[in-house]
């Protein structure tokens, strides 16, 4: 039997065997393009790009037992490759002792920007993908990463502390974690890296705004510069204003590689997101990106226009078209591309 039909039976089984008991949830949700582009780098046809089943046992008052076992097809950038995944994404245990402070120990989305612990929920946001910014990149070396840790697995601090009366409050959550394993082509763990995450962000009491700040800095197996031992440390800003008629989210993240001695190269990725809001079942949205791979090269540039609708079939079915305009100038030589996709995306 292969070992994805086995993990599917260990999951479906363990559903089974603990569905009556008290404090228990089994959840998830699932995503499936269509994709047509006329970039050679973007995957074609139907497409299963994720199925997500998630498992939640509460134990008393303080602890949460998370499971999540995650099937996940070709990213949409950087690897055309048609053979999808399964991997345990998050296993970890919660001790929530209050509001204020919690503790969280095992395999987790480490705490980064408006996105990262999402965690690829089409259905709870209205792009087909999470923005640019939370997606790999290819740089100059030909090393795909993101520009963050996306997981950890380690122990992290979160919490909530209210600053007033009428409701405002400020979230943090801080992270020390082994680093990242997305590079190791069997899936191992190989504990040589390490990484910090934190963030924080600001809720005020008025207007739906949020703002904060995140960091992350890292030692990589392999940097973006092809340097073993090179050091990452992003910084991002992040900004979002709710209201009932429109949602805007920005965001702007700087990076830079280096070691001890010296900086190897600095990266540049900003979006900007609107969503006009007032039909909750038709959500009209465009989104812009600009990235700079390399500050010191101005002219190796990537942007990308995104348009599409949301459109709630039901409460938890989403049907979303979308098209992207890409342009990307590198070496002196601008190549554009427009891409077309068509998802479909459930929770359950």
């Amino acid at each position: 039997m292969k070992i994805s039909h086995l993990l599917i039976s260990i999951l479906l089984f363990s559903a089974q065997l603990f569905a009556e008991v008290q404090n228990y949830k089994l959840f998830g949700f699932t995503q499936v393009d269509f994709t047509t582009s006329s970039a050679a780098t973007q995957p074609y046809g139907f497409q299963l790009r994720r199925l997500n089943l998630i498992q939640s046992y509460k134990i008393g008052k303080h602890i949460t037992i998370i499971a999540d076992a995650e099937y996940e097809g070709s990213p949409s950038h950087n690897n055309t490759s048609k053979q999808g995944t399964i991997k345990l994404s998050r296993a970890f245990i919660d001790y929530c002792l209050s509001e204020k402070i919690n503790f969280r120990i095992g395999r987790y989305l480490n705490p980064f920007g408006l996105y990262n612990e999402v965690h690829d929920f089409g259905a709870s946001f209205y792009l087909v993908d999470a923005p640019r910014l939370y997606q790999k990149h290819t740089l100059y070396s030909g090393n795909s990463q993101r520009f963050f840790n996306k997981y950890g697995t380690g122990v992290q601090i979160f919490g909530k502390l209210s600053s007033n009366s009428n409701g405002g409050a400020l979230n943090y959550a801080v992270s020390l974690s082994n680093g990242r394993d997305e590079n190791q082509k069997n899936g191992s763990d190989i504990d040589k890296t390490s990484a910090i995450n934190a963030h924080i962000f600001y809720r005020p009491s008025f207007f739906g705004i949020q703002y904060g700040l995140s960091y992350n800095r890292e030692k990589l197996l392999k940097g973006i510069g092809g340097i073993s031992g090179d050091f990452l440390q992003t910084v991002s800003l992040e900004f979002e204003w709710e209201t009932d008629k429109f949602l805007l989210q920005l965001e702007t993240a700087l990076s830079q590689f280096k070691n001890p001695s010296a900086i190897h190269q600095n990266a540049l990725l900003n979006y900007v997101h609107l969503a006009y809001l007032r039909n909750e079942k038709l959500v009209p949205y465009i989104e812009f990106a600009y990235e700079l791979n390399d500050t010191k090269n101005t002219a190796d540039v990537y942007e990308e226009t995104i348009i599409g609708t949301s459109i709630a079939l039901e409460s938890q079915l989403f049907l979303k078209p979308e098209v992207a305009i890409q342009s990307k100038e590198a070496s002196n030589i601008e190549t554009n591309d427009v891409t077309y996709k068509l998802s479909l995306n459930a929770m359950f």
